[in-house]
């Protein structure tokens, strides 16, 4: 019997644009292409969702490939990013409703320090009953270990747990450790339909 279901954030409960939010924060730059390249989709970011750098130490090497003209928009897209992230209504009224049906709600999330941040802005905090988040635990998805803290620190059975991810090779892993999972795409009424199926009163 699942007991325990738990959620990934990007693309699961918020949607995460680099495009979307360097045009937010910096609308009057024609270099936002750039921008968006250096911040978001180079080893740096990873970093900061493994917790191994800081924000200060992540801007120094932006910069370092970025001309001076972009300095003061690379900080302001560092230090604002996490504002600009929508929420997916439909699967935070479906974290509701398991959580009126008594099922405990986790987060498992490759996720920077900004978290708790976006966690305020996106109003889920009392509906879940803890959180294992990447940059704490300096350990990415899809190692094991990281789901292995979030068993051992909320004392889960794996085979009591359902977990709602983005990316097929998370999944995967959960798979392996026992854990029964989805691979959500925009797909919420597959996911109602598999939770269904997966005994989930919804």
């Amino acid at each position: 019997m699942i007991k325990n279901i738990i959620f990934d954030c990007g693309e699961v409960l918020i949607k995460f644009d680099p495009l979307y939010i360097v045009n937010n924060i910096v609308p009057e730059i024609k270099e936002k292409s750039v921008l968006k390249k250096e911040i978001f989709e180079t080893e740096v970011w990873q970093l900061l969702d493994k917790g191994v750098i800081t924000n200060e130490e992540a801007y120094n090497t932006i910069c370092e490939r970025l001309p001076v003209s972009l300095h003061v928009c690379c900080k302001n897209i560092l230090d604002n990013w996490y504002k600009y992230l929508d929420k997916i209504i439909e699967n935070i009224d479906l974290m509701k409703k398991l959580k009126n049906n008594n099922y405990n709600i986790f987060i498992l999330s490759n996720f920077n320090s900004d978290y708790y941040k976006m966690k305020e802005n996106i109003e889920i905090g009392n509906l879940i009953s803890g959180e294992i988040v990447s940059s704490e635990e300096k350990c990415l998805k899809p190692d094991k270990q990281i789901y292995l803290k979030l068993f051992n620190k909320y004392n889960l059975d794996p085979r009591e747990s359902y977990f709602i991810d983005d990316k097929q090779e998370n999944i995967e892993t959960a798979n392996q450790l026992g854990m029964k999972g989805f691979i959500f795409k925009e797909n919420i009424e597959d996911l109602k339909k598999d939770l269904e199926t997966n005994g989930i009163n919804i």
